[in-house]
């Protein structure tokens, strides 16, 4: 199936991705899911974990974002991340969302993409391996 998604011949274990949810159960299928694509993946449970992750690393290739999270959801994550980062150089963000009106929300906060909870896993991978292709066909230009 990779080979299928990455045309150019970039596998998934190129990249690395970061999951943030609160939920373990989730956090755990969607790290187990992609680790089993090849994906190097690195998980927070909110967004204030998350950003000290990403203080330690350089930047994944993308990130999966609930936006219902305690201490800081995914939309505060969002507004952070950018002041810390550019809004320009993080990388593209998936948001996953149990809330009604999610495209909303998604559109509000400019992420990148979104999908309902819950989510099929197939769905779930050709969202992220399109939003990674596409930011690299944007940096070719």
């Amino acid at each position: 199936m990779l080979q299928r998604l990455f045309s150019n011949n970039k596998g998934a274990s190129a990249y690395t991705i970061l999951v943030i949810d609160d939920d373990q159960p989730v956090r755990e299928a969607i790290m187990d899911n992609l680790q089993e694509e090849g994906y190097a993946v690195v998980c927070a449970m909110n967004g204030e974990e998350a950003l000290r992750v990403l203080d330690e690393m350089p930047l994944p290739a993308a990130m999966i974002v609930d936006l219902m999270m305690p201490e800081m959801d995914g939309r505060e994550f969002v507004a952070r991340a950018r002041v810390r980062f550019g809004h320009n150089t993080l990388p593209p963000i998936l948001l996953l969302t149990a809330a009604r009106h999610g495209e909303v929300t998604a559109s509000v906060i400019e992420v990148d993409d979104y999908m309902p909870k819950p989510f099929d896993v197939d769905d779930l991978l050709h969202h992220l391996s399109n939003l990674i292709e596409s930011r690299q066909n944007f940096a070719r230009q």
